[in-house]
């Protein structure tokens, strides 16, 4: 058996390294890669028994692999020359490049190849490897070798492009690096070259032309350096024609293998040749309000920020291990002003993830059994969240039993620190499971693209399907609409609803069913919250928010819901009997999972809130203790701040440092933040048209109303079409007597899409600048179907 693979072969890397599985993926998209030859890792174990034995470091093949060498240096002409690459197993990857820390040999002749993989070899154990593999903490023992036989070309201009900005971080530009000759003098940092932006792939936006004194040329073994005329190296090294033809490659990979890559290239003859692809390891953050505005919409005191912040962060890397996704941008939020910002890269790179490549359901059928393997945690997945789900419980179940008015510091101090271990131990799953949810639905979308070949059709079937997802947020509305049904039947009680919102012991004497049903409510879902913010208090707490929603209801007319579990079920069988019968099983499977994950996403929300009351009791005793003004004012230190506490004084800079901040958030909640921070915040462009992501189908024209806040709920008129950054269960009397939604934010799985489509009127969610597009009383029409809003002339 020989130890050579071709790239037209199944290679992994522990077969033929970063380096060589990354070609065979080249080759297998067809792109235009040049004749190589793979020698196993297996070959260097063996090379490596061989030293270790007896001090002989020259190579020695086994016959097969030997005349298989042979055979294939035969078919090139004699003048041919081939760079000899190193490929370990531990470079290449998506979490670390190593670059530049094996050695790899230029214009080799035949002859000396099996000198060049020596060199190859030896250079795993270089000095500066193993540092690199140290510090990226792999385990030195797993490290191995392949090396790549590839026939050299003579480039006449050779460099790298960058499929996203690696600077920047705007995933519209790619950056390309050049120079004349071999591709060394480029990748090796030493000399001047020239580099060009272009966006989308169509616009060369930004060109920086080099004096380029040296190139690399081949020589009759090896390469030479050489100087170039001034003229010449003043010169551009690629014609705009040729810079456009390797950014749509550059592209086109990125697309294909659903991650940004480096690609390393040659031109000669004017034909392009890709000889090396890596994903690229480190990109900036791009931080937006866009998906971070749905869950944060408010401005955030320090003390909830820095309780939830590294129970995010360590959820985040816990997910994407278990998914084996490598992310090459970090962090996945950040504060600016008290507002949160989500890493808008970090989301759309893993909106390229797209399980299914089939374009068409007999190309679907073949990739099932491996998506089946690659993707086995999505069955593994619920069984964790629940075992964590129990643990979390029982942890808040002590907790909320102890006694904290009279702790001292370090007593509060380990208060905190336990929630905070059993909040980041239930939440570490969580992330996966939007994750997958999100999978799963781009996943079960495009098969029904392909089933209906209708892409808007495509995506009713999903929101229809998913609709019969008993989600905790719609249990909660169906029992505020009995306890609001009640209010209407019973005369006294809704008397005192008609004239305001009323206290919630003045119910027990008017009607002591309906004050045991509510108050059970209330301890059943006392959690819910009105705002993320630990620092606002739960129904529990105060139920006010429950009974101005019960108002509310009582006066609307509680239409019916979306379709009945029947509907749902007749749906989800014809969606079943339009594929082929060997996709049923496959198919079935995949909206089950969907509609599990759909409830999973819904239900880890609803107990994560269950964090709320206990932190804000426990914070508020803090507070006293602290004998602050206003209790609720040790919400503007973080939790940090209240480790290094050394007891239950403040001093004068933490007195000044926490009226700062509470001043500073206040101002913060009267004001608009910026869609962006960082480079792109003065790019956003309000003007346009109001386009958004469709959720909820339909179409309705009316008058529009803002709502920025349960403040405004009293003064919406019936059948407006409400307006607002986001919605959250508070909000949920507010849809029975709106005509439509559009939302600034959130997508077809928010707490505003699903509650809209249960109600049965459209919306439209994540419409940009719609808060500052639209006032009170403007007439629009909007269509649910296609996520558009349209002004109505006067």
């Amino acid at each position: 058996m020989t130890l050579f693979r071709t790239l037209d072969e199944q290679l992994d890397v522990q077969t033929a390294g970063g380096k060589g599985y990354h070609l065979s993926c080249l080759a297998s998209l067809k792109m235009p890669v040049p004749e190589a030859l793979i020698l196993d890792a297996a070959s260097y174990s063996a090379w490596s028994a061989q030293i270790g034995s007896n001090d002989d470091e020259s190579l020695k093949l086994d016959p097969d692999s030997a005349l298989q060498l042979s055979k294939w240096l035969a078919s090139f002409p004699p003048a041919t020359r081939f760079a000899v690459r190193s490929s370990a197993n531990l470079e290449d990857l998506g979490s670390a490049a190593c670059a530049g820390q094996h050695d790899s040999v230029l214009n080799v002749k035949p002859e000396n190849i099996p000198e060049a993989i020596v060199a190859c070899y030896r250079s795993l154990k270089n000095d500066r490897a193993v540092a690199y593999r140290r510090q990226h903490g792999f385990d030195e023992e797993s490290a191995t070798m392949a090396v790549v036989i590839q026939r050299m070309i003579p480039a006449e201009v050779s460099g790298v492009a960058f499929a996203v900005n690696p600077v920047s971080g705007r995933l519209n530009e790619t950056l390309i690096e050049a120079n004349f000759g071999l591709g060394e003098t480029v990748v090796g940092g030493e000399h001047a070259t020239d580099t060009w932006l272009v966006k989308d792939g169509e616009l060369i936006s930004e060109r920086r032309i080099g004096n380029k004194e040296r190139v690399m040329l081949a020589a009759e073994n090896g390469t030479r350096l050489i100087e170039l005329p001034p003229g010449r190296a003043a010169m551009p090294c690629l014609s705009d024609a040729q810079i456009l033809e390797i950014a749509r490659i550059s592209r086109q990979l990125m697309q294909k293998l659903q991650q940004p890559q480096d690609v390393e290239w040659v031109i000669q003859d004017d034909r392009l040749y890709l000889v090396q692809a890596r994903p690229q390891t480190t990109l900036p953050a791009r931080f937006t309000r866009h998906e971070a505005a749905e869950r944060f919409p408010n401005p955030i005191t320090p003390l909830t920020w820095s309780c939830v912040d590294a129970a995010f962060s360590e959820s985040l890397e816990f997910s994407l291990h278990m998914m084996s996704i490598d992310l090459p941008t970090r962090p996945w939020f950040a504060l600016r002003d008290h507002y949160v910002y989500g890493n808008q890269n970090a989301v759309e790179l893993l909106a390229m993830k797209r399980p299914v490549r089939a374009t068409t359901l007999q190309e679907l059928e073949a990739e099932i059994p491996g998506l089946m393997r690659t993707f086995h945690w999505v069955s593994e997945l619920p069984s964790l969240w629940q075992s964590n789900l129990d643990q979390f419980l029982l942890s808040l179940g002590a907790l909320s039993s102890e006694i904290v008015d009279e702790y001292e510091i370090d007593q509060f101090r380990d208060y905190f620190a336990r929630i905070q271990q059993a909040a980041v131990t239930y939440f570490r799953p969580n992330i996966a499971i939007s994750m997958t949810q999100a999978f799963l639905v781009r996943t079960l979308e495009g098969v029904m693209i392909l089933s209906t070949g209708d892409r808007s059709r495509a995506r009713m079937l999903v929101q229809k399907l998913l609709s019969a997802a008993s989600l905790k947020t719609g249990l909660v509305n169906r029992e505020l609409q009995k306890l609001a049904s009640r209010i209407q039947s019973s005369p006294s009680v809704k008397k005192v609803f008609d004239g305001g919102v009323p206290k919630l012991e003045s119910l027990r004497s008017l009607d002591q069913d309906f004050y045991d049903a509510l108050l059970e409510f209330i301890n059943r879902h006392g959690h819910r919250e009105v705002d993320f913010d630990f620092i606002h208090p739960t129904w529990g707490d105060d139920p006010e928010p429950v009974l101005a929603i019960l108002g509310k209801l009582a006066e609307s007319d509680n239409r019916t819901t979306g379709d009945s579990p029947q509907q749902a079920w007749q749906l989800r069988q014809q969606v079943l009997s339009s594929v082929p019968e060997s996709l049923r099983s496959f198919l079935g499977t995949l909206v089950d999972l969907a509609l599990r994950y759909t409830e999973l996403d819904d239900a880890e929300h609803y107990h994560t809130t269950r964090l709320n009351p206990l932190i804000r009791r426990a914070a508020l005793q803090f507070g006293r203790r602290l004998d602050l003004d206003e209790p609720a004012d040790c919400f503007f230190l973080t939790l940090e701040e209240i480790n290094a506490m050394s007891s239950l004084s403040l001093t004068d800079e933490q007195q000044l440092l926490i009226r700062k901040r509470k001043q500073d958030w206040l101002k913060a909640a009267l004001r608009e933040p910026p869609i962006c921070f960082g480079p792109e915040e003065e790019e956003v462009n309000e003007e346009g048209d109001l386009s958004g992501i469709p959720g909820s189908p339909g179409t309705v024209e009316g008058e529009v109303y803002l709502v920025n806040g349960p403040q405004d709920f009293a003064g919406m008129p019936d059948s407006a079409i409400l307006v607002a950054r986001t919605t959250n269960p508070a909000w949920t009397p507010l849809f029975y007597s709106a005509r439509g939604l559009i939302t600034q934010f959130g997508g077809p799985l928010s707490h505003g899409a699903v509650t809209a489509r249960e109600i049965g009127i459209p919306a439209v969610m994540s419409v940009a600048g719609c808060l500052q597009k639209l006032k009170n009383g403007m007439r629009v029409r909007l269509s649910g179907d296609r996520g558009h809003v349209t002004l109505c002339e006067e």
